[in-house]
């Protein structure tokens, strides 16, 4: 099992992303490279000697594309799970929200148990009551949602690495 938090996880992929970045550049100087020597090869007549060296800039060229698209994938998962970083901690809040909401409202309704209160602070104590249970089921709604967009977050930072390895190095 992974211990990984969001944040974690999205700095080793941002990590992979720049290692494939730097990949990527490098291919490209050797396909460049390779490329001039094709250049030189076939200007002095070395026609096959060419052909094989501008093949393999082709390859060195196609290899630094996949690295890029590996990066990118891996930069985008990296996004993702500061997103889900950001969902879980919204959703703490609004579910620790929600608890205090639920903690003022029992609170409240044990005093309206009470028969010391007169009919003006009853009114009043149901009213603050009802705010309560109000904020309290806004807020879990919100922590609920915030669960569902973690998940869904999470999900598609999975499917980025996941693409990302795809590609194979």
């Amino acid at each position: 099992m992974v211990d990984d938090t969001p944040m974690e996880m999205a700095h080793d992929d941002a990590l992979e992303a720049k290692q494939e970045f730097d990949e990527a550049k490098m291919l490209m100087s050797m396909a460049a490279g390779l490329n001039a020597s094709a250049e030189v090869l076939e200007s002095i007549g070395f026609d096959e000697a060419a052909k094989v060296a501008s093949a393999a800039a082709s390859s060195t060229s196609a290899a630094a594309a996949t690295d890029i698209q590996q990066g990118l994938d891996l930069a985008m998962a990296a996004s993702q799970w500061k997103m889900v970083a950001d969902d879980l901690a919204e959703q703490a809040k609004a579910q620790g929200g929600a608890y205090a909401a639920d903690a003022r409202a029992d609170k409240i309704e044990g005093e309206l148990q009470k028969d010391s209160m007169s009919e003006s602070e009853r009114t009043t104590a149901q009213v603050q009551a009802a705010r309560e249970r109000a904020t309290e089921d806004v807020l879990g709604r919100r922590a609920a949602e915030m669960g569902i967009e973690a998940k869904s977050d999470a999900d598609l930072a999975q499917t980025l690495e996941q693409a990302a390895r795809n590609l194979g190095d």
